[in-house]
């Protein structure tokens, strides 16, 4: 396996734990979160209301969006005059729980937001065209980068990946580049049919 030949055992704690050891080093992993992770900086990046803010002022571009507080969704009525839209909980969220994307219709908009409002307050953000990378850094050097399809949130990994991971983990140690795709179950579909996704 890929810790194997970094000289670490991993061992499965259950309900997405996991735990790293090499030596007398030890660290423990849940789902995408690791130990590095500091509550203050996850509450931050979890929160899209104060993120947009902040990448805005950084000059960095981001989607035209609104904020909602279901069940109403006049604020963001605007929005879908432009062109597809994605709503999503304003904060406290990741892994795509409570996003619904490729709203177009005032009625998809209304099924959207009652299906989020669990999680309170709402942001309705434009649906930008392209592609999604997540990249992964670890004191400035590139880890894993993971190209996505922009119309569907991230899915959970299969358990069958695992081998895929760890192929991608000795090219990276190899120097070639890694880039993994997720594919939508309609781009799967697509090219298992011999059609172009």
């Amino acid at each position: 396996s890929a810790a194997g030949e970094l000289g670490v055992s991993l061992s499965e704690l259950g309900h997405g734990f996991l735990e790293l050891r090499s030596g007398e080093r030890v660290t423990r992993v849940w789902r995408q979160y690791t130990e590095l992770d500091g509550p203050v900086a996850l509450q931050l990046a979890l929160d899209r209301r104060i993120v947009f803010t902040l990448l805005a002022d950084a000059g960095v571009p981001i989607p035209e969006y609104g904020v909602v507080d279901p069940p109403r969704v006049e604020p963001a009525l605007a929005l879908l005059s432009g062109g597809p839209c994605v709503v999503k909980p304003a904060a406290g969220t990741g892994v795509g729980s409570g996003i619904t994307s490729g709203i177009e219709e005032e009625e998809q908009l209304r099924r959207a937001v009652l299906r989020a409002a669990r999680y309170g307050q709402l942001i309705v953000e434009r649906q930008v065209p392209g592609t999604v990378y997540r990249l992964l850094f670890l004191d400035g050097e590139l880890l894993d980068a993971r190209e996505e399809d922009a119309v569907q949130p991230p899915r959970e990994v299969p358990s069958h990946a695992g081998s895929k991971c760890e192929r991608q983990a000795r090219l990276r140690r190899k120097g070639r580049p890694a880039v993994r795709r997720a594919c939508s179950s309609r781009a799967r579909r697509a090219s298992t049919s011999g059609d172009q996704a």
